[in-house]
C-alpha cells in the first residue's frame, strides 16, 4: 500500500512540475508581449570613412532588438504609457589610424557613448531607470556603427529586459 502511494505522488509532482503556474502564466516581460518604444535623441552627423554612417545607427539598433525576440517601435520619449527607451548618442572625435601612428588625424567620429533614460517604468519594476554604454573597445579603439548597435541592444537586453541575469556582453572589437 505504501509504494502505491509514492508511486502515486511522484507521478503526481511529475504532473505539476510540466503544468505552467498561475503566476508563471501572468508573468510580464516586458517588450515581448506589449512593443515598447525606442526614442532616439540626436541628429546624426555624416558618414564617416572609418566608423561607419551613424544614421544607420537606429535601423541597426532596431534589427538586433527585433532578432533577440523584442518587439519595439519608434516613438518619441513624450509618448505616454508605454515602457519607452530614450536613447542619446554622443559623437566623440577620435583618430583615424587602425594602427597606432600611422594617420594620427583625429577627424573621425565614432559613438563614443549612448545614455539610456527609462521612462514609464511599473512601481513594482526592479528595472533600473538609467545606464551609459560606452563605445570604447580597447584602450584606444572605438566600436564603428555596426558594432555599436549590436552591444547597445545587447547590454538593452542584459541590463533591462533579461529575467536571468546571465555574463555581460562584452565589448570588444
Amino acid at each position: 500500500m505504501t509504494s502505491c502511494r509514492r508511486i502515486t505522488s511522484v507521478v503526481a509532482l511529475s504532473l505539476a512540475a510540466g503544468m505552467p503556474t498561475s503566476a508563471q502564466e501572468t508573468a510580464f516581460e516586458p517588450c515581448r508581449e506589449v512593443a515598447c518604444i525606442l526614442a532616439l535623441e540626436w541628429t546624426p552627423p555624416a558618414l564617416d570613412r572609418r566608423y561607419g554612417n551613424p544614421a544607420e545607427f537606429e535601423d541597426r539598433l532596431l534589427g538586433h532588438l527585433r532578432g533577440a525576440g523584442y518587439a519595439f517601435v519608434r516613438g518619441e520619449a513624450s509618448d505616454r504609457g508605454a515602457l519607452t527607451f530614450e536613447l542619446r548618442p554622443r559623437m566623440v572625435k577620435t583618430m583615424c589610424d587602425r594602427v597606432a601612428g600611422t594617420e594620427t588625424a583625429m577627424n573621425c567620429q565614432a559613438i563614443g557613448e549612448v545614455r539610456i533614460a527609462v521612462h514609464n517604468v511599473g512601481p513594482a519594476s526592479n528595472m533600473r531607470l538609467s545606464l551609459v554604454i560606452r563605445g570604447q573597445c580597447g584602450a584606444s579603439e572605438m566600436m564603428d556603427v555596426a558594432r555599436m548597435s549590436e552591444y547597445v541592444a545587447a547590454m538593452i537586453g542584459h541590463e533591462f529586459l533579461a529575467r536571468e541575469k546571465g555574463s555581460r556582453p562584452s565589448s570588444r572589437c
